[in-house]
C-alpha cells in the first residue's frame, strides 16, 4: 500500500527550515486485468505471432508488482507460442500441459504471445488473479488483407469397359458395358475483394454425398500416413469443411462462413451452447452491438462425459462410440469440494500434444497423469464434450445471440434462441442475460433461460435464472449470488 516519508531540515538551532514529503507506493499483487490494444498485435496473419498486452493491477488500483508469475489459459483453436517453441526445441519431450505463466513487467504489464495463426474471430483468454481468482479477457483477431493465392488440382480417368470370352458376362455380373469416368476437381484461393474484404475458398469434389461421415476439420494423423520422429511442424486448418465447398468472407470484426465450426455460445452460463458442426455461421463484433448467428444440416448428436481422475494417464473410457472425427473437445477441470458448481479451473487440452483418443473403440489416453484432487483435495474431472452419429437422419439445428451495450457501455444486455432437431425429437431453448457495471468495483450479473422438448410425443419444459453481486475492492471482496 502507501508509504508515507517525511524528511525535516532544521538549522543548528533546531528552527526547522524546510519539510518534504514523499508517498510511496508498494504495489502488491494482481486482481484486475486490462487488455491494451494500443500495444497489443491482433492480426492474423499465419506468419507472425499474436501479441496481448495486458495491465495487471492491485487492489488500489497501481500497477501490479513487477516480476509477479500467474498461471494464464488460451482456450482454443488458439495455442500459446511457448508451447510452439518448446515443441521445436524439444519434439521428443512435448510439453504435457496448457499451464502456461505471464511475467508482469514495467509499468504492471504482462505480454501473451500466441502462434501464428490465419483463424480470425475472438481470443477467450483467463489470468489466475490474487485469492485464487480468474479473470476472463475476450479480443478480436482481424484478417490481415493479401494478396491473391491459388492451388489446385483436376485429375480425371476414362476407359471402355469390354469383357468377352468368359461363362459369365460381365453385364450379367453387374456391370455395364460401356464408357465410364472417373474424375475430381480440388482447389483453395484465398485473397481480397474490393481492397477491403477478405475471401477464403476451397472446392474437393471427392468428398461427396454432404456429411461430416469423414469426421470434421480435416486433421492429419501423424502417425498414420507419415512416420515421422522429431518433426517441428504445426498443423492449422485454414479451410475445413467435412462438404466439398468451403467459404468465408471478412472484415474487420465481421466473418460469414460455410464449412465446420465451433458454435462458440460460450459468453452466458444458462444458455451456453458449444457444439462442432458443419454449416453456415456468421459472427460481428463492434463497440456497442454484436451477434453470433448459424444454422445447420446434419445427423449428429452431442455428448457431453465427465470422467473423475484416478491418478493415472488412462485408458478412459467414453459413453459412447461411433464418434464424429475431430468433433472432441478435453478439458480438465477442477471444482471446488464444497461447491461443486464453482470450477476453480478449467484446462483445454489439444489432440497428439495432451492426449490420444480412439474414435472406433471411445477411449482416450493422456500424455500425463490426470490425478483424483488438487492439493486441497479438490475433485478433478475430465469433461470431454463430442458429436456421434444420430440413428434419425439429417435434421436442422439454428440459433444465436445478440447483444447490444448501453449507457456508456456500462450495462449489456443480451438474448439467445437455439433449435435442436435431433433423434426424431426437437428443442428449444431461449435466454435473457445481463449484466450491469455499478462501478469500478461492483458488477451485477443475471440470467434467466427456458427450455422445451419434445421426444418420442413426450413434453418436458423446465426453467432456470441465475443472479449474481461481485464486489472487490480494498476494503471487502465478496460475492452474493
Amino acid at each position: 500500500g502507501d508509504n508515507k516519508f517525511e524528511l525535516i531540515l532544521s538549522d543548528a538551532s533546531g528552527l526547522e527550515i524546510t519539510r518534504l514529503q514523499r508517498t510511496v507506493h508498494y504495489s502488491g499483487p494482481p486482481v484486475k486485468a486490462v487488455l491494451l490494444p494500443e500495444r497489443s498485435k491482433l492480426i492474423a496473419d499465419g506468419k507472425n505471432p499474436i501479441t496481448l498486452a495486458v495491465r495487471l493491477l492491485d487492489k488500489d488500483g497501481h500497477p501490479a508488482r513487477e516480476g509477479v508469475r500467474a498461471d494464464y489459459f488460451i482456450d482454443p483453436p488458439y495455442i500459446p507460442k511457448q508451447r510452439i517453441d518448446e515443441l521445436q526445441q524439444s519434439p521428443l519431450i512435448a510439453p504435457n500441459t496448457d499451464r502456461y505463466r505471464y511475467v508482469i513487467g514495467d509499468d504492471g504489464v504482462a505480454t501473451i504471445e500466441l502462434a501464428p495463426t490465419t483463424q480470425t474471430g475472438e481470443v477467450v483468454l483467463r489470468l489466475d488473479v490474487a485469492d485464487g481468482a480468474t479473470q476472463e479477457i475476450r479480443t478480436w483477431l482481424k484478417p490481415a488483407p493479401r494478396d491473391w493465392i491459388l492451388v489446385g488440382l483436376a485429375e480425371g480417368t476414362v476407359g471402355y469397359n469390354v469383357v468377352k470370352g468368359n461363362m459369365e458376362t460381365f453385364t450379367s455380373g453387374g456391370g455395364d458395358d460401356k464408357y465410364f469416368e472417373n474424375d475430381r476437381l480440388a482447389f483453395y484461393a484465398k485473397g481480397r475483394i474490393k481492397g477491403e474484404w477478405l475471401l477464403t475458398m476451397a472446392y474437393d469434389s471427392a468428398k461427396r454425398g454432404g456429411s461430416t461421415r469423414n469426421g470434421l476439420y480435416e486433421t492429419i494423423d501423424p502417425s498414420k500416413y507419415y512416420t515421422l520422429y522429431g518433426d517441428g511442424t504445426l498443423q492449422g486448418n485454414d479451410a475445413a469443411s467435412s462438404r466439398s465447398l468451403y467459404l468465408k468472407i471478412e472484415r474487420d470484426q465481421f466473418y460469414a462462413l460455410f464449412g465446420d465450426y465451433d458454435t462458440g455460445l460460450t459468453v452466458t452460463e444458462l444458455s451456453r451452447y458449444s457444439r462442432q458442426l458443419n454449416g453456415v455461421k456468421s459472427e460481428m463484433k463492434s463497440d456497442h452491438f454484436n451477434y453470433t448467428l448459424f444454422a445447420s444440416q446434419n445427423d449428429q448428436t452431442f455428448v457431453k462425459d465427465e470422467i473423475r481422475g484416478d491418478g493415472t494417464s488412462g485408458l478412459y473410457q467414453l459413453s459412447r462410440k461411433n464418434i464424429v472425427l475431430n468433433s472432441e473437445t478435453v478439458v480438465i477441470e477442477t471444482r471446488d469440494r464444497y461447491r461443486s458448481e464453482v470450477i476453480l479451473s478449467s484446462q483445454p487440452l489439444a489432440r497428439y500434444l495432451d492426449y490420444s483418443i480412439d474414435y472406433d473403440t471411445g477411449t482416450i489416453f493422456f500424455k500425463s497423469p490426470v490425478f483424483n484432487t488438487d492439493a486441497n483435495f479438490n475433485p478433478i474431472f475430465i469433461v470431454v464434450r463430442y458429436e456421434i452419429f444420430g440413428a434419425s437422419g439429417s435434421s436442422y439445428t439454428y440459433g444465436g445471440r445478440g447483444a447490444v451495450r448501453v449507457l456508456d457501455n456500462k450495462v449489456e444486455i443480451g438474448a439467445t434462441h437455439i433449435h435442436e432437431e435431433d433423434n426424431g425429437g426437437t428443442g428449444h431453448l431461449t435466454g435473457l442475460d445481463a449484466t450491469i457495471k455499478v462501478d469500478e468495483h461492483t458488477q451485477i450479473k443475471t440470467e434467466i433461460a427456458t427450455s422445451k422438448t419434445n421426444e418420442g410425443g413426450i413434453a418436458n419444459d423446465g426453467s432456470a435464472y441465475l443472479t449474481e453481486l461481485s464486489h472487490r475492492s480494498e476494503k471487502m471482496d465478496g460475492k452474493a449470488y
